[in-house]
């Protein structure tokens, strides 16, 4: 297969290479899932926080800090999903990297799991 040539042909490959991972990822928290049941409640846990000190609360006191690194990573990931759909809610830039030694929930949770 040769390289898109023009824009519309990169734009629809990397449409097909969206697809392609966004499909990818569903099998693997499917999987995660299925290997981990507790994994799917604490997705829902961490949605229905309303604030940092409360995600954080919650992934302290939780399995996870215990479990191991896929699914470590996994929950990583859903956290930061959530601190920037709340971010974007109250109407401020989803990506606000602070400046170290600043922390946000994202890196608060990622030493907390110990998530390289």
């Amino acid at each position: 297969m040769s390289a898109p040539r023009n824009l519309e042909e990169k734009q629809a490959e990397k449409q097909r290479l969206a697809v392609k991972y966004n499909r990818a990822q569903r099998e693997k928290w499917k999987e995660l899932c299925a290997r981990e049941p507790r994994l799917a409640q604490l997705r829902r846990l961490v949605r229905r926080t309303t604030t940092p000190a409360s995600t954080l609360l919650l992934i302290a006191e939780s399995w996870v800090r215990h479990a191991d690194q896929d699914l470590r990573h996994a929950v990583l990931r859903q956290v930061d999903r959530h601190a920037n759909r709340m971010a974007r809610y109250v109407g401020r830039a989803p990506l606000d990297d602070p400046m170290p030694p600043q922390m946000n929930v994202f890196l608060t949770v990622r030493q907390m799991l110990a998530v390289r």
